[in-house]
């Protein structure tokens, strides 16, 4: 992207899958040599201002949320393949453990996965539930008795 097309009073964003959780940037000046100028909010909301290349800013359409300027710019092959998004190296991803080894998912697949496993589990946890039940009414009955 080149420093004509970042204007001041623009929307950017920085190139990079963590991102999302920072909103747009507005653009306060582009320099001469082609530096822009973003402002930045601190923690105690203090404006602060940041100097970047073009190349590290995606301008954001009217309308247009961080996460998708992101994903327009990327490349396919380097998003996801479940959920579309560039995964961050191993951020992205949630490694769960498999009989025998492990695998990396990606969290859209991580509710489908986890209602299954609550599928499969139910039965054996209300097995388990109601053998403590019994259990603790037996020792009930033996104090009882003394």
């Amino acid at each position: 992207m080149s420093a004509e097309k970042i204007k001041p009073g623009d929307q950017v964003a920085l190139r990079s899958p963590y991102a999302t959780r920072r909103g747009p940037f507005p653009v306060r000046r582009v320099a001469p040599n082609g530096l822009v100028w973003i402002q930045k909010r601190t923690a105690k909301n203090k404006p602060h201002l940041l100097v970047r290349h073009p190349r590290e800013l995606v301008r954001l359409e009217p309308g247009q949320t961080v996460k998708q300027a992101l994903t327009a710019v990327v490349p396919e092959n380097q998003r996801c393949e479940i959920c579309g998004w560039r995964p961050a190296p191993e951020r992205h991803f949630v490694t769960v453990p498999i009989p025998g080894a492990f695998t990396r998912v990606c969290p859209e697949d991580m509710a489908d996965i986890k209602k299954e496993i609550r599928e499969r589990v139910k039965d054996i946890v209300a097995q388990v539930f109601e053998e403590f039940r019994t259990l603790a009414e037996l020792r009930e009955k033996e104090k009882a008795e003394r």
